[in-house]
């Protein structure tokens, strides 16, 4: 198994983690459900209950502070441990807006849970008033879930994904995974996305265009009228019909994973990598298991950074006919920031409609991403060049003729990290 890395993004409060291992450490095993017309404060716990299993392992669900900012989150955590880096926090209400020290989180009687800032202000909501709820819990698979008399669920944490999955939590068709910015701070990078498909899912970048550098289909397991989701199962990350149940018998497609010896959780990262740890018990720590989308390391779109070209696991930038300089590193001691240009780059919109937009030809040069769904099919080279050339929006092109008569064009309105391989592709840079 990989080596051991610690959860730096997970600062607890000291005060908050004394009061969860005490709580956790009592005579009482587990505080699973709360009722209706409670209140809690920050620095306080919520809920919190054993992880099955026997791995000394433990859900909370509680008002933490990260970095002197407080969320609302799930964790799991080591009750008896006091490294702070074993805090794992899986989940957060309020990920993209912090709140201060004296906030509440109020369980209201007509049945809503609500997040309010130390000034009384609105943070975040279950929206679920009036909808017969007359409880909540934390189940034995880490789920938050506000539940009818039925016992049955109305609002559920695992249906508000954020970053990470735990095992047996669906990411259903529509559903997304979005990695945080950095260790610091828990707001959504909003560049990364991984995506539940009708057959599968795929992950992809860009602010501008969504540009898919990942992608797992599986079309022929499934009729087109089913729906399909992902689970992580012991052994597998699966996809699975809407008409099953994720267990581990079930005839499905998936990527196979080390079997769990212990919890495990799957974190779609800031860098684009969908890692799985494992709760280690000998070592009583958290441990890298498997980078799942095996992807080349060139091939993650944002390795290089903008403009930056990844050769044999190194950045540089693009150099142009004749080793005409075009593009300088953005920061010559971090090459993996990108480049950027020499001069200014002149818009289109500046050069007479009669001419073309000037490209710069870089042979040997390929994109992480050759799919575009939504494109019109352009069939030679030429035409490539022509269709970025005139397109304002456009800047860059890719065209690659890696499947002998077969040839793709790729136009791109952001340019993240392009690939230097000797192969039978060219990027025209616009």
């Amino acid at each position: 198994m990989g080596s051991f890395l610690p959860c730096s993004r997970s600062y607890f409060a000291p005060l908050l983690l004394l009061l969860i291992l005490a709580a956790c450490s009592s005579s009482q095993a587990s505080n699973t459900t709360a009722k209706l017309s409670t209140v809690w404060s920050t620095d306080s716990y919520v809920l919190f209950r054993s992880v099955p299993g026997g791995y000394n392992l433990s859900f909370a669900a509680t008002i933490y502070s990260h970095y002197h900012k407080y969320f609302f989150a799930i964790c799991v955590f080591a009750p008896g441990s006091w490294n702070r880096d074993n805090v794992v926090v899986v989940w957060s209400a309020n990920r993209d807006r912090p709140v201060q020290r004296g906030s509440t989180l109020n369980f209201t009687a007509d049945g809503d849970l609500v997040l309010r800032d130390s000034d009384g202000s609105l943070v975040w909501s279950t929206n679920t008033s009036g909808q017969s709820i007359i409880g909540m819990k934390i189940t034995e698979s880490g789920n938050l879930v506000l539940f009818n008399h039925k016992n049955l669920p109305v609002w559920q944490s695992f249906d508000h994904p954020t970053d990470t999955m735990l095992p047996r939590q669906p990411l259903m068709e529509g559903m997304k995974l979005t990695p945080s910015i950095d260790n610091v701070s828990f707001a959504a990078s909003n560049q990364f996305y991984l995506a539940v498909h009708q057959y599968g899912l795929h992950a992809s970048v860009g602010s501008i265009q969504h540009q898919i550098y990942y992608e797992y289909n599986q079309a022929g397991h499934f009729t087109y009228d089913e729906h399909t989701y992902i689970a992580l199962v012991n052994g597998s990350m699966s996809v699975f019909a809407t008409s099953s149940l994720p267990t581990d018998s079930i005839n499905n497609a998936g990527i196979d994973l080390p079997h769990a010896r212990s919890l495990q959780y799957m974190r779609f990262e800031s860098d684009g990598h969908l890692r799985l740890y494992e709760w280690n018990q000998r070592y009583s720590q958290w441990s890298f298991v498997q980078d799942i989308f095996e992807l080349d390391y060139c091939m993650y779109p944002t390795v290089c950074g903008e403009y930056g070209i990844c050769r044999n696991g190194q950045c540089i930038c693009p150099i142009g006919a004749g080793d005409t300089l075009y593009f300088k590193q953005a920061d010559i001691w971090n090459p993996g920031l990108g480049c950027i240009p020499v001069r200014p780059i002149s818009s289109c919109h500046s050069v007479p409609a009669e001419q073309d937009h000037q490209l710069v030809a870089l042979s040997d040069v390929s994109y992480f991403s050759f799919s575009d769904p939504d494109a019109v099919i352009i069939s030679d080279e030429e035409s490539c060049k022509q269709a970025c050339s005139r397109n304002c929006s456009c800047k860059a092109a890719f065209h690659s003729s890696l499947n002998g008569p077969s040839e793709s064009c790729l136009l791109v309105s952001e340019v993240l990290s392009m690939q230097g391989y000797e192969t039978d592709s060219t990027a025209y840079l616009n």
